[in-house]
């Protein structure tokens, strides 16, 4: 089976969508024996969209409407499948006249046309499917398929820590938009008998406090610093399925996520405890109360969130859509 995907990936770190796709395209060629192309071919028997994005590799352009156009177009035989990103309605929180005139405004309808138009759109997290519906957008055919992590971090051979004192907490972020909630990642590194170890991009104009920046690492140390913690933080809002913390959550290291809107407790609520900005201390007690228990039930769980079943997901949704049986 062969697909044309649009979105090409790149090995440097570039946010959420790039890490998955590299680690999905790695699995499906590699257990499933499907052949993945960048560039249109007449013998493609899928095409496989990252909402408008061509991704890194492809200069990190949009689609172009008149590709696009021929894609979903009522001439075209070959099946498209979309996979829901965002709306810069929700993002940004734009509305108003200022929403009206704006060029995310324009960019919303491109994505909402080319998701109407596909054979079938998969959503990253039952979060994420609610806000477009919220958006008056019905698809043709839809499917949830949460992301998962590259294999390294379900390899990791996790063990848990005995000593609490000082909590380690690893958090990490590639982008720096004020919802990644910097500023929660401060106030919890200032807590005593913590230490918060940060990987990725600092929001500019956020006092880091006591947390220590690492800078951008390779999947490599990730690892190591997942390993070492005993927590993962993740404060963010209105994340739709944060990469960050399903790599977590796939190398066995509890989360402590922030209390919403977003997928947070739909990803982790099992795994973790939600962040209760009113009383940091509070949970930082309970994260240590639970430790042990929250490891041992993700430790029984942690292979859902792999690549290798997220790319059995897609596979199979790849399979049925073109019509192959094998």
């Amino acid at each position: 089976m062969k697909i044309f995907c649009g979105y090409e990936t790149t090995d440097a770190p570039w946010g959420g969508a790039n890490t998955f796709l590299r680690a999905l395209y790695g699995e499906l060629a590699e257990t499933h024996g499907m052949e993945l192309v960048f560039s249109m071919e007449k013998n493609v028997d899928l095409v496989f969209l990252n909402q408008t994005s061509r991704g890194p590799g492809s200069g990190s352009q949009q689609i172009e409407q008149q590709f696009a156009d021929d894609l979903l177009g009522t001439s075209s035989s070959l099946p498209v499948v979309v996979r829901a990103v965002n709306l810069r309605r929700h993002s940004a929180k734009r509305g108003g006249l200022a929403w009206w005139f704006s060029a995310d405004r324009l960019r919303d309808r491109k994505t909402l046309s080319i998701l109407a138009n596909a054979n079938y759109v998969i959503f990253q997290s039952d979060y994420q499917r609610e806000i477009f519906l919220q958006n008056n957008f019905r698809p043709r055919r839809s499917r949830v398929i949460r992301n998962g992590a590259d294999q390294r971090f379900v390899d990791i051979g996790y063990t848990t820590h005995n000593d609490l004192h000082p909590l380690r907490i690893f958090a990490s972020a590639f982008s720096t938009r004020k919802t990644k909630r910097h500023d929660l990642l401060a106030q919890l590194s200032e807590l005593d008998d913590v230490e918060l170890t940060f990987a990725g991009h600092w929001r500019e104009g956020v006092p880091p406090a006591r947390v220590k920046q690492l800078g951008t690492l390779s999947h490599a140390e990730m690892v190591e610093h997942m390993k070492a913690a005993h927590f993962f933080a993740h404060p963010a809002i209105m994340d739709p399925c944060p990469n960050s913390m399903i790599e977590a959550l796939a190398g066995g290291v509890p989360v402590l996520y922030g209390d919403g809107p977003g997928s947070g407790a739909e990803l982790a609520s099992h795994f973790g405890l939600p962040l209760d900005e009113s009383d940091l201390s509070k949970t930082i007690g309970q994260a240590r109360s639970r430790y042990q228990v929250l490891c041992d039930r993700l430790s029984l769980e942690r292979s859902y969130f792999s690549v290798k079943r997220a790319a059995e997901e897609y596979a199979v949704l790849f399979r049925e859509v073109a019509g192959k049986r094998t």
